[in-house]
């Protein structure tokens, strides 16, 4: 998948009583097309493998084993062009944590807009671990200077009749964080695009399968 300016049918800002300003729409529908081209490139990459057979039980794409660093690499790539991006940023003032990605204002070198990036899943549902890691992210962003905008990246995989299920599950992972502290946590966008996984431990591949990409975005109510 190339840019080609046109917009996947996936693809939805969500309405807000805070509408995304047009630049960070446009930093994150060039986050969604650099993933959806390291999935395809990757697929490639496996399609014209030395011994095909070898790879038959894994997942073709994005949903193979790559970790999130490897996902952000992609973003910060095709953000250069666009903005003054910094990868493995010090926004947390006084703190050891570093941040996924940040992006500064021209003249400046202090952080306007922060990321965190997290694989999703859904393994919260039976990891307390991935969940304690989300809920993590989440706290420290909510942390941050008021004026800063602070945002989540989602990735996870799903068969395509499952989609509108998973967005629905992470609006309601949403509600759960405002009703148990005073963080809230919006959805604000996402896209997807078709990949190749697999089910049954690699026994059978998945017809219809999409690689997603959220965005949640992170307040403190005041």
């Amino acid at each position: 998948m190339v840019d080609t300016g046109a917009k996947s049918t996936y693809r939805i800002v969500h309405n807000s009583f805070d509408p995304l300003p047009p630049q960070i729409v446009k930093l994150l529908d060039s986050a969604a097309t650099s993933l959806a081209n390291e999935d395809e490139a990757l697929k490639k990459a496996f399609d014209n493998a030395k011994m095909p057979s070898f790879y038959a039980g894994v997942n073709h794409g994005l949903a193979y084993a790559v970790f999130e660093t490897q996902l952000v690499y992609a973003i910060f790539k095709s953000w250069i062009p666009m903005a003054n991006v910094e990868w493995e940023s010090k926004a947390y003032e006084g703190s050891p944590y570093r941040a996924d990605l940040a992006v500064c204002d021209d003249g400046s070198n202090t952080p306007s807009l922060v990321f965190e990036a997290k694989w999703w899943n859904f393994d919260f549902r039976y990891s307390n671990r991935q969940k304690a890691a989300i809920d993590a992210d989440i706290e420290k962003l909510s942390h941050l200077k008021a004026t800063v905008g602070k945002y989540l990246l989602c990735f996870w995989w799903t068969e395509e009749s499952e989609f509108d299920k998973g967005i629905e599950e992470v609006k309601e992972y949403c509600h759960g964080v405002g009703k148990r502290s005073d963080v809230i946590a919006e959805l604000v966008y996402h896209d997807a695009f078709t990949t190749d996984w697999t089910l049954n431990t690699g026994r059978s591949r998945v017809q219809k399968g999409l690689f997603v990409f959220a965005v949640l975005r992170i307040e403190r109510d005041r």
